[in-house]
């Protein structure tokens, strides 16, 4: 369950504090009806039209990863 008031995420007893742009992913995701590449990810969460060579997204997934499995 995923409250976007308070950003937190919930399963079962566990609480997840979230940042927005995880939030904003997280959203993205549940509402795609495939797998997402991480151009579009780009483009869509973070608005970039342009193709740039960075690893914000792929840093942004592995942190939010991360934090899930934990």
């Amino acid at each position: 369950k995923l409250n976007l008031n308070s950003r937190k995420i919930f399963n079962n007893k566990n609480e997840l504090s979230l940042t927005e742009k995880e939030s904003d992913i997280i959203l993205f995701l549940k509402n795609s009806e495939k797998p997402v590449s991480i151009d579009e990810l780009q483009t869509k969460v973070w608005g970039h039209s342009s193709k740039l060579d960075t690893h914000t997204v792929e840093t942004h997934i592995y942190r939010l990863r991360k934090k899930i499995s934990s």
